[in-house]
């Protein structure tokens, strides 16, 4: 069984199973969807600040550099 989980703690999917054991129907509340999606968004937010603060310390260690010469 696969189950795609968002971010979102297991509690809060109500599974139903079809007549195939391999098919799950996984029904979402809308509060689920917002959480969901702030979360997405917190931790696409997060890697961007971790790529602006690389590039920021890249910058500086190559100015240190150039002020050594």
């Amino acid at each position: 069984m696969k189950r795609v989980l968002l971010g979102l703690p297991e509690s809060t999917f109500k599974f139903a199973q079809s007549s195939s054991p391999d098919c799950i129907f996984i029904r979402y509340t809308w509060a689920d969807l917002k959480r969901a999606d702030y979360i997405a968004k917190q931790r696409a937010m997060e890697d961007a600040l971790m790529a602006l603060e690389f590039i920021e310390n890249v910058q500086d260690m190559m100015m240190s550099k150039m002020y050594k010469l």
